[in-house]
């Protein structure tokens, strides 16, 4: 190629460049005027949600303290307890082999990972 071949190819690439920068740029302020809008919208969703969740608490509120403690307690021993026979369950239906290979190859990534 001559010189002359050679300045209008990188002038060409040039203008290329130029226009693929603000097609980036306008496609970058597009989403951010999304994003604002998600963001007003999802505000004006919290507003209205709150007027209804303060009426609901103040609803709540009329539950006793205590009662509700204790049920909670029960609920998470009883999630915990579930949780525990399950894993339980699955350790007993695994082959050993299995679970050893899947243990090798998590010490291989975790190894093979940078710090």
């Amino acid at each position: 190629m001559t010189n002359a071949g050679i300045t209008k190819e990188l002038e060409a690439l040039r203008a290329e460049v130029d226009r693929l920068t603000r097609a980036r740029e306008e496609e970058a302020a597009q989403q951010q005027e999304v994003l604002e809008l998600s963001q007003e919208l999802s505000k004006e969703s919290s507003v209205e949600s709150s007027e209804e969740d303060s009426s609901q608490v103040s609803q709540q509120r009329s539950i006793d303290v205590s009662e509700a403690d204790k049920d909670s307690e029960d609920d998470l021993s009883l999630q915990i307890q579930e949780l525990v026979d399950a894993l339980e369950e699955e350790i007993k239906g695994t082959n050993p082999v299995t679970m050893l290979v899947v243990f090798a190859f998590g010490i291989l990534i975790g190894r093979f990972l940078p710090r």
